[in-house]
């Protein structure tokens, strides 16, 4: 074991992940007690504002499906929590775990509560201890309760680092990677220490910074650990030893594996992570030995994951699908000709894998249609799907009218397939309960039906209205109304039961092309409807609704369901005959299913004398042109795009503003506001919009620059503002609301001459190789002109993200407004007039002058400000010494001097170590107020240690930033690099976030017994900058005539390279290479050069183009000239006749 166990630790890298994983498990324990207090806190919130609500009947997560993710059917006073948990909650849009929790205690045990903010698989966890350091993470991101302590993008960062640590197969870390990990990690104990005041946090971060230069040696027996620094990282060890934590960590990476394999996600890169794991346990067996009962569950579920999979492969190779009565083939051919007809491309097929098999999916004329059912074929679900099409696209009247279409081919056709509709009917005798009695009738009377509502899915939205809304449902539904029967506890309170009996009658709601088929459709819908009277999961792995519904019916002792069958219409789009009106239920389950039949076409209440199944005709009436049905649509384009700009910055907050500033370029929005960052400006925008704020990347470039990416990648949905008369036509409207939005993004030059947007927006995302979109439509008013009316499930998003366009821009990017209503107030895009407003009327009447304006030319004005400060620390009585000793004391002597003199700033790093002594000494003498240094050797045989002696001296370090306060800071993480060596502070010095250089200076200086910081404004400088964006605009050879083509070229790359700001690069490369070396460099499109009359040439291109001067200026208004000077000096490149000079060189 000794062996194997010194085999794993003499790898680095190993070394490095062991370390980054420990890291994480400390801060896991460091929060341990803050977590406590705070959920505790939080909890005893929520009960004062739900005064004591508490659950009497015991409510589960069943209903919740296999994922556990869909909201519990809960009691009322569960209901309650729910809602107040989910007001709460910063993403309750997204998925949320409710089997982590059980919400009949949520009252009484605040775990469970923080359960519901957690990823899957905390269900059995009851403690502060049980958790993991992702499940804390999450509860910290996903509960607002933290939002003032804690910022969502640090707990981000380290979401990151722990899932890089538990997905990592080979289990190795490079040791840059480590120290930026345990960075980011180090950001959120420092920022938690100083916001939230955690006591634990004070000695984690020196822990994690001694672990991080600690040597590891595992030993047979335990841990022998070498340190550069005290005893801390001893402490670490002391509470557990290495063997524990490393097995620990690997517990947690196995569980998680586990729960990726569960899921079925990346199946083939878990199974690859499983084999790694093996085999790095097989040669380390007292790890083996420790972890081989979670080996063996893993071992386990892998092995049912690939009988799994082989299962399917074989139901597909077997398995025929009988559900279709003529051959299926037919519906995807039939697909095929109605595509053609209508001179739209040929429909394009694709699948879902599931659990037990696939789902079809069609995209027909850029519009997506999905399956319905999971079949074992791939056949069979592309059939499936293409008769959905089919029926949805006829139904629209989206298909061109066939008059000469023979009646073999009506006949061959789904349409003309003749459809069954079934009814079932259950006959339930059973009471509703609870366990117990109250003291008031009218209480018992609420929470007897308060527990029938939740058993039927239906949520009061008045207290004390649970009665009216049960008998209102059940009479709606043609239900018999339940009877109530009184009962008297022995301690003298009163019990209500209710009494359900009768027929309750269930019918499919759409047509079924088989009997059997409807009778299922019909069973399926009963089950939902009754999921909680008789304890239905929702989930019926075979299809047999039928089996399942009798199977619950009979264990629970009622009688056997009985169906009705009968045909309707032949399915065609002019035969509209079905039977009666399907039996309604309003919002009866949490689904919410509506019927497809519009209110115009089914009447609020089946007459009761009506028999169930009669057929009846709906009557089509002809749409008054007055009135016609406006349609509205929205499209959803998924983007997977990450924001990758060129240039590269010293600062890594410069970094990140040109990202953002790029960025806005895109969506045309104008950094409008003085002293505001454009990554505010952004962030505030798409929340408004409703789109997913981009996730920024910052990362060092290798030469002590940085690079910042934005990853955009999201649903981003937009909707057509006006109704319209045509489905189709409202689509188009959509797909041209994206375009306008998204014109910087996709390279949209703002014309569709054909006015087909939605195969102009498919074209440009299929070129960038992102998903098609896809499109919903919705009725809304009647198009009168009072109506005004949008389609409920638009209109929040019609009016939140509402867009002005001017039809005379085109849809260029910036010539796009928000409304008042819904942007932020400081904030506008680009308006929508001809000559859009900027800071400027200096650089707005150049603009003008040289026509410089939309829909060729936007433009944004954007102004840096640059406050310099400088910190003084005064020294008094310190000893410099260096940490190594020398052979002579004259090599220990040039030392100590060179290592003063760096820290003074007065001996560079290409200083020679013998002109250290001279430099120093000259510098002293120059300032008649410091006392000479005195000098001292330690003598440890055989070395020297030269110790010099310095009575005062004041060091003076100079910052820049966009604020006071970032200058101030700047200013002290440089006091710290250079000051850190001189006194020896070590890596404690160095490690700094953005936010604490000053405090850890100033505590710095405390334990050396100095005087505190003293700081001083030097300057404050502003740097102006017009950002151009040019939109397929020409520059064209004038002046002089050309006898050759090349030389027509060579004028106009001139004159471009002169408008880009660029200097003539070597003489022997042709002009025109180099106008295209830029192009490429920055990612832009190649331009295009053409041939014009007299032998010129012009030359076309679209790119975004910064000016600004080159020294910044003490005032706004100096900054703004010398910009203007800029831009008048580029503007004569393509305005004048004679640049016979050419560029600089």
């Amino acid at each position: 074991m000794a062996c194997s166990t010194q085999h794993r630790f003499k790898d680095l890298e190993y070394k490095n992940w062991l370390k980054t994983t420990l890291s994480l498990q400390l801060l896991r324990s460091g929060l341990v007690n803050f977590l406590e207090n705070e959920t505790n806190d939080f909890h005893s919130q929520l009960l004062r504002t739900l005064k004591g609500e508490i659950c009497k009947v015991r409510c589960n997560t069943k209903s919740c499906g296999n994922q556990g993710t869909k909201p519990p059917l809960t009691c009322p006073a569960c209901s309650k929590w729910k809602n107040e948990i989910l007001s709460n909650h910063s993403n309750k849009n997204g998925i949320i775990y409710w089997n982590n929790c059980k919400p009949h205690l949520w009252h009484a045990e605040k775990w469970e509560v923080a359960k519901v903010y957690m990823p899957r698989g905390n269900k059995d966890h009851t403690k502060a201890n049980a958790f993991d350091i992702s499940a804390f993470l999450n509860f910290m991101k996903f509960c607002k309760h933290f939002e003032k302590i804690v910022k969502g993008n640090m707990l981000d960062k380290v979401t990151w680092v722990r899932n890089q640590m538990m997905h990592s197969a080979e289990m190795k870390v490079t040791t840059q990677d480590m120290e930026m990990h345990i960075e980011k990690i180090l950001d959120l104990v420092r920022h938690l220490k100083n916001q939230a005041r955690i006591p634990d946090l004070e000695q984690l971060e020196k822990e994690i910074i001694e672990l991080l230069k600690t040597e590891l040696n595992v030993v047979l027996e335990g841990v022998q650990l070498e340190s550069t620094g005290g005893n801390s990282i001893s402490r670490i060890m002391d509470k557990q030893k290495l063997h524990d934590l490393e097995q620990q960590v690997l517990k947690e990476k196995i569980e998680a594996l586990g729960l990726r394999l569960e899921e079925n996600k990346d199946l083939l890169v878990n199974q690859e992570e499983h084999r790694k794991l093996k085999e790095f346990l097989d040669n380390n067996k007292d790890l083996l030995e420790q972890l081989n009962p979670q080996l063996a569950k893993l071992d386990i579920l892998v092995q049912k994951v690939n009988q799994h999979d082989e299962r399917l492969s074989e139901l597909e190779k077997k398995t025929e699908e009988p559900i279709f009565s003529v051959p299926p083939i037919r519906y995807k051919n039939h697909l095929n000709e109605l595509a053609q007809k209508n001179k739209w491309p040929l429909p394009e097929f694709s699948e879902e894998r599931h659990p037990q098999g696939y789902k079809g999916v069609v995209l027909v004329n850029g519009v997506k249609h999905t399956g319905l059912k999971v079949h074992p074929k791939v056949v069979a679900a592309h059939q499936e799907v293409a008769m959905i099409a089919i029926d949805r696209l006829t139904a629209e009247g989206c298909l061109l009218p066939d008059p000469d279409t023979s009646q073999s081919e009506t006949s061959s056709t789904s349409a003309a397939a003749p459809l069954f509709f079934s009814c079932v009917t259950v006959k339930l005798n059973t009471e509703v309960s609870l366990p117990e009695g109250c003291s008031e009738k009218e209480e018992a009377v609420e929470v007897a039906y308060g527990r029938l509502a939740s058993m039927f899915g239906l949520q009061a939205s008045v207290s004390g209205a649970s009665k009216q809304m049960v008998l209102d449902f059940f009479s709606t539904s043609g239900f018999s109304e339940p009877e109530e029967v009184w009962q008297t506890t022995d301690d003298r309170k009163l019990k209500c039961k209710l009494k359900m009996s009768g027929p309750f009658k269930f019918q499919n709601q759409d047509g079924a092309s088989k009997k059997q088929q409807a009778q299922h459709e019909a069973a399926k819908e009963a089950l939902t409807r009754l999921a909680g009277v008789l304890g239905w999961g929702g989930v019926c792995e075979t299809g047999n609704y039928k089996g399942k519904l009798q199977e619950l019916l009979v264990k629970e002792g009622h009688e056997m369901p009985t169906y009705d069958t009968l045909p309707g219409g032949n399915g065609s789009p002019e035969d509209k005959t079905c039977p009666a009106p399907p039996v309604l239920i309003v919002e009866s389950c949490k689904d919410k299913e509506v019927s497809t039949a519009s209110p115009s076409e089914r009447p609020a209440a089946p007459p009761p004398q009506r028999s169930p199944l009669q057929p009846t005709k709906v009557a089509v009436a002809k749409p008054e042109p007055v009135a016609a049905q406006l349609f509205f649509a929205n499209v959803t384009v998924t983007l997977k795009k990450v924001i990758d700009p060129p240039e590269v910055h010293s600062e890594e907050e410069e970094a990140i503003q040109a990202a953002y500033r790029n960025l806005a370029l895109k969506f045309g929005l104008t950094d409008s506001v003085p002293d505001v960052p454009v990554k505010k400006m952004v962030m505030d925008y798409f929340t408004k919009c409703g789109f997913k704020e981009p996730d920024e990347f910052c990362e060092p470039t290798g030469d002590n620059k940085f690079k910042c990416k934005l990853d955009i990648s999201g649903e981003f949905r937009f909707h057509s503002q006006d109704g319209v008369t045509k489905k189709q036509q409202a689509q188009h409207e959509a797909a041209k609301e994206a375009l306008t939005r998204l014109a910087g993004v996709l390279g949209w030059g703002g014309v569709c001459e054909t006015g087909n947007y939605k195969g102009k927006l498919q074209e440009l995302l299929v070129k960038q190789g992102q998903e098609t979109p896809t499109y919903d439509t919705l009725p809304g008013g009647n198009g009168s002109p009072g109506d005004k009316t949008h389609p409920a499930s638009l209109s929040t998003c019609v009016d939140s993200a509402k867009l002005e366009t001017s039809a005379t821009t085109g849809a260029s990017a910036a010539a796009v407004s928000v409304t008042p209503a819904t942007r932020p107030e400081d904030y506008s895009l680009a308006p929508k007039d001809k000559k859009p407003r900027i800071e400027s009327p200096k650089l707005q009447s150049v603009l003008e002058t040289f026509s410089l304006v939309p829909p060729q030319v936007m433009n944004q004005l954007s102004v840096e400000k640059v406050c310099v400060w400088r910190v003084s620390v005064d020294m008094s009585n310190i000893t410099i010494k260096t940490q190594e000793s020398y052979k002579s004391k004259k090599e220990a002597r040039h030392m100590s001097y060179l290592k003063l003199g760096t820290a003074m700033g007065i001996c560079g790093s290409n200083v020679d170590v013998t002109n250290a002594i001279a430099i120093v000494k000259e510098h002293f003498k120059k300032n008649s107020s410091l006392d000479l240094l005195s000098e001292d050797f330690n003598e440890l045989q055989p070395k020297f240690i030269c110790l010099l002696t310095v009575k005062s001296y004041k060091f003076l370090f100079r910052g820049e930033g966009s604020d006071e306060h970032a200058a101030k800071r700047e200013a002290c993480k440089a006091a710290l690099s250079q000051l850190a060596e001189l006194f020896e502070w070590g890596l404690a010095a160095k490690v700094v976030s953005y936010g604490d250089a000053e405090g850890r200076l100033t505590q710095l200086l405390q334990e050396h017994h100095q005087e505190p910081l003293s700081f001083e404004c030097v300057e404050t400088l502003h740097t102006a900058t017009l950002h151009l964006q040019f939109n397929t605009f020409s520059i064209c050879s004038r002046g002089k005539q050309h006898t050759t083509k090349k030389s027509a070229q060579s004028e106009v790359s001139v004159r471009l390279l002169g408008l880009l700001g660029e200097k003539k690069g070597d003489c022997s490369i042709p002009v025109r290479n180099q106008v295209q070396e830029w192009f490429a460099k920055k990612g832009f499109p190649i331009p295009e050069y053409k041939d014009t009359e007299e032998s010129g040439a012009k030359v076309t291109f679209s790119a975004n183009i910064d000016c600004t001067h080159t020294d910044s200026q003490p005032s706004l208004e100096l900054a703004e000239e010398k910009l203007k000077d800029e831009l008048l000096g580029r503007i004569q490149y393509i305005v004048e006749d004679d640049i016979e000079q050419g560029l600089p060189r």
